[in-house]
This record gives C-alpha cells, structure tokens and sequence, in this order.
C-alpha cells in the first residue's frame, strides 16, 4: 500500500495545528511496523529519515494549478493508493480514493469572516469547497462541533465523515524542575506568575475580552502578568494600544511566536491558568496541551470548546468580560478547585494520544483502498 500525502504544511517548521496534526502522524508511522510506504508531496526538502519515506518535490508556483494539475499527475507517477489532504481541499482529477480532513468551517459560519468575505472567497468555498467535499471518498474531522457543520453545510452522510480528535505532541508535559519554572517566570519579570493565551490574535481569538477580563483583576492580584504568545500579526498593534488605554501595559506582555524546539511546555507550567476565549474553535489545540501540562483551564462555552475542555475547566460566555474576571480570581484563590480541574484534564489525555489516533486514521485509510481493490 503506498499514500500519499500533501505535506506543505511541515516542509518549513511545525508551528500551525494542521503542521502538528500531521506531524505527528508521520512520527507515529516511522514510529510503527507497517511495511507500506508513504509519499510526501511538498514544494520544499522534508527531513523525515525512514526508507518507507520518500519526499517529492513539485516545483512552486500558483497553488491551484499545483493543487490541480501538478499534484495528480504525480500521483500516477508514484503510483499512489490513496491521497490524503490535511486540508479541505484535494485534487479533483485524481485517479486514487482521496480522503481530505476538515477541521473547521470558520470562514463559512463564523458572522465576522463570512461577512468581510470577498464574493471570490464566497465562490470558492461554495463551490469548489462543495465540489471537494463530494469528491472526496471520506472526510475527517476533529470534533462532533465541525462534524454537525460540514453534514449541515455541504449536505453529506454521516456515514462519509470520521471524527478523530487531533493528537497531542509529546512534547506537553509538566515540569517538574522548579528552578526552569523560575527562570521562565524571572524572564518574564512574573514572579507571581502569569496568565496565559497563545495563539494567533485574529477577531475569532477573542483577545479583547481578555484583556479587559484581566484589567478587572489586576487590583487584586498586582504583581500577576498576562502572557500573550504569538506571532505579532494581525490585532496585535490595537490590543497593544488597549493594554496602554487601560493602564496595564506594563502588566501585559507580549511573547511573539512560540516554537516547538524552544520547549513551550514550560510556557504552560508556569502559568498559574490558561484562558482560551475563543469565539469560534473547530478544536483547540491549546486546551489539551494544557492538561498535559497540568495547567487550569478558562475557555469560552462555545462551538467545539466544551467537548474538548469538558471538566478540566471553568466555560464562560464569549462576550463575558466579568464572567472571565471571576473565573481567573475563583482558580487563583481555590486551591482545591485548581487540584480538580488539573486532575480532570489529566484523565481525558489517553484520548489524544498519538498512536491510538494514529492507528484509528491509518485504519481507515487501509479500508478504503481494500474496497476501492475489490
């Protein structure tokens, strides 16, 4: 059995959660017995070491005709059984099954996106995202959340789309050595700790609410920061100027982008919480590398979010500013609140472990080509 893989998406660094997600699933394969091979399709050298490995190099250039001409081309060329996409999108003349993963239908559903959409982007994920999602032999998806949305949406079978949850990095753990604690909590001048957000700061993000939650606290807890981590993009200059508006940008730090090869399980240790309030979330990463790290969680009661966090938080209205503020002063001042929280989070983790989802995902790739053989 050979597949084949669109792998963009790691052919410079693993940073996004599509980027994660397949990372790990590659990780898991070198990982295991399977005698089949795997061809990873990128525009960039990938660095994967395996003999069942093999990484071919399309040329770049424009990504519909990579998508649609290059790409299938290869794929008779390689001699490929199934095609798989972590994207929505697949190439639509491929002659192989092809299974693409769906982890959110945002720009479709969420008011913000769908109404500052372009009539073209309208178009494409109307049609095309349509046609792609027919096309397609199977769908993936990560949360019953999105899985509800792309059956209501794009009008398909339950039967067509398999909800596995993403994996989670082996890199979340929490750390035990205390001195590491304190020397992340002294370079970010937070020896009282901090609370913590990361993640992209685009309008879904919910970032305002945040930072408005934390300024009704700050009285209370003086010495305590807020870290927000992420690349420095997008509403990044209008949140900066709100923290200096209220009076609190000396409290409120912004980190930049957080790598995987700079240990950010010791981000989440010492956070004394992790706030997430979302809007819209088609999973959320964070949440679960958070209860690996036996961080407490506050996340917004909305879309995919409290199918994730379940017990190993406290949900509070998106559009809560006070909600939150009490949330952060409950889990700051309950100690016993905070031991049950961490706890819950640690029982859900067998969940996201990377071999099972691994094994689940391959499973269902080696079924579809036994049929496609019969």
């Amino acid at each position: 059995m050979k597949i084949g893989i669109d792998a963009r998406e790691i052919q410079k660094g693993v940073y996004t959660g599509i980027g994660r997600y397949l990372d790990n699933f590659i990780t898991e394969f070198i990982n295991s017995t399977h005698t089949d091979s795997i061809v990873l399709f990128s525009e960039l050298p990938i660095s994967y070491q395996d003999p069942r490995l093999k990484n071919v190099i399309i040329k770049p250039g424009n990504t519909f005709i990579w998508d649609q001409i290059h790409l299938p081309s290869q794929l008779i060329r390689e001699k490929v059984d199934l095609f798989f996409s972590p994207y929505y999108k697949i190439p639509i003349f491929a002659q192989c099954p092809t299974v693409s993963s769906i982890l959110d239908l945002m720009y479709l559903t969420f008011p913000y996106y769908k109404n500052q959409s372009s009539v073209l982007n309208k178009i494409y994920f109307n049609t095309l995202g349509r046609l792609f999602v027919h096309k397609a032999k199977h769908i993936l998806t990560c949360s019953n959340y999105s899985k509800n949305d792309i059956q209501k949406i794009y009008n398909i079978s339950s039967d067509k789309i398999s909800k596995i949850p993403l994996s989670l990095s082996p890199i979340y753990r929490p750390e035990s050595d205390l001195n590491k604690i304190n020397q992340i909590r002294e370079k970010l001048n937070a020896p009282d700790g901090y609370i913590f957000y990361i993640g992209n700061f685009k309008p879904h993000k919910n970032i305002i609410t945040l930072i408005k939650a934390f300024n009704l606290i700050t009285k209370s807890f003086p010495k305590l920061k807020l870290i927000l981590a992420g690349p420095q993009t997008h509403q990044y200059k209008m949140l900066k100027d709100l923290a200096e508006e209220l009076q609190i940008s000396d409290k409120v730090y912004f980190y930049g982008t957080v790598f995987e090869n700079s240990e950010p399980h010791l981000l989440y240790s010492a956070a004394k919480i992790l706030v997430f309030p979302s809007y819209y979330e088609g999973f959320g990463l964070p949440l679960i590398e958070a209860m690996a790290c036996h961080t407490p969680i506050i996340a917004a009661k909305c879309t995919s979010i409290p199918e994730v966090v379940k017990q190993a938080g406290i949900l509070v209205e998106p559009y809560d500013i006070q909600g939150f503020a009490e949330a952060m002063r409950k889990l700051l001042s309950d100690d016993k609140l905070r031991e049950k929280i961490i706890a819950n989070g640690i029982s859900y983790l067998p969940e996201y472990d990377p071999k099972t989802i691994f094994e689940k995902t391959y499973q269902i790739f080696i079924n579809i080509i036994s049929a496609a053989k019969k």
